[in-house]
């Protein structure tokens, strides 16, 4: 979370606001006046205009995320979605699961807190310490206002799982930030770690573009995380 904070403050400061925020943050106010129901099982509140087709999109935009998503990974299926949605209640931090099967069975799962649509990427095998599966679970959009979020996570030969560090990417008028892994090989040819670069850059060219690294050290089952430098704290 150290990083997804840093990167919000950053923006705070340095990101210039757009003209039209997204239409999913604006409240929906409701009149009885105009419509009592959209379904049976939905009470409106009363006294404002109504929208109904974007009370039906916003009603089936949050039914969506609610809907189990799988990704298979090799031997291994990613089951994840969020366990409740409303926006104007939890904000950003919408509470959701991960559960990862092998064979039918359960061998993780993982609360998140998040918005927007969920998915994952595999960044591939790597031989970090050992041979690691990594992979990526996010969320978020990467727009005005808004911030990207990937979890990263791996899976080990022995099908131990574990959650290394989340990094964020967000855009504005101004300027914009974001991340890049790498897996540096040594002078043997063999990946030990994993590397993230982080990144500021600013569209006018008006300062010097500002990187970050963060190196992802492993120790079997075990790893340690190294800031490497802090030019985005400046």
């Amino acid at each position: 979370m150290k990083q997804l904070t840093l990167l919000l403050s950053l923006l705070l400061f340095t990101l210039s606001s757009c003209s039209e925020p997204a239409s999913d943050k604006k409240d929906l106010p409701l009149s009885q006046d105009s419509l009592t129901t959209v379904s049976t099982d939905t009470v409106l509140q009363k006294g404002a205009p109504v929208d109904v087709e974007e009370f039906q999109r916003k009603r089936e935009y949050q039914e969506n995320l609610l809907k189990p998503k799988t990704t298979v990974i090799g031997a291994y299926t990613l089951v994840y979605s969020y366990v409740k949605y409303d926006e104007d209640i939890y904000g950003w931090k919408n509470p959701g699961i991960l559960e990862i099967y092998k064979k039918d069975k359960l061998i993780f799962s993982d609360s998140i807190k998040g918005y927007d649509e969920l998915f994952s990427v595999s960044m591939g095998q790597h031989k970090l310490s050992g041979n690691k599966l990594i992979f990526t679970l996010d969320y978020g959009t990467q727009a005005c206002d808004y911030t990207h979020v990937s979890r990263f996570y791996y899976i080990s030969d022995n099908d131990q799982v574990r959650f290394i560090a989340e990094f964020s990417t967000a855009s504005g008028d101004y300027a914009a930030v974001g991340f890049d892994p790498v897996f540096p090989e040594d002078s043997n040819g063999e990946t030990n770690g994993l590397l993230i670069v982080e990144s500021m850059y600013y569209k006018e060219h008006d300062q010097p573009d500002k990187y970050d690294t963060t190196y992802i050290e492993f120790d079997k089952l075990n790893f340690s995380i190294h800031k490497l430098s802090h030019r985005l704290d400046d």
